[in-house]
């Protein structure tokens, strides 16, 4: 039996289809990116509960968005949140370990909720 190749109109279709796809994964890699950039500025600004709301937006649009995941955790330890803090900045830290600001920051982290934890002794035993 002989394969019969797809006509024309199909191939067309296809095509549109793979464009349309292409064209909405970027828009949202792109409102991503302006939402990462509001967030960040709002987190510099101090405005920490709109920041959250802004870049949560941001991971929802682009979970692989290193930058938003760290302005995040940041704006979540600043509202006294270490859990969020926490999940943001080693997130950002496994998208992109080999910037360092990320592994500060959640090195930062990670001693502040130590010392809430434990308050005064672990800082006499270290």
């Amino acid at each position: 039996m002989k394969a019969r190749l797809p006509s024309p109109r199909f191939a067309w279709c296809l095509l549109i289809v793979a464009a349309t796809l292409g064209l909405a994964l970027a828009g949202a890699h792109w409102r991503a990116r302006q939402a990462t950039d509001v967030g960040e500025r709002l987190v510099v600004e101090g405005h920490y509960r709109r920041a959250i709301r802004t870049l949560s937006r941001a991971v929802a649009l682009a979970p692989d968005e290193a930058r938003a995941h760290f302005y995040l955790g940041i704006a979540y330890s600043r509202i006294g949140m270490p859990e969020g803090a926490m999940a943001h900045l080693r997130e950002a830290v496994r998208l992109a370990p080999r910037e360092p600001r990320y592994r500060e920051a959640l090195d930062r982290a990670t001693r502040d909720t130590a010392q809430d934890v434990c308050g005064d002794r672990c800082a006499e035993s270290h």
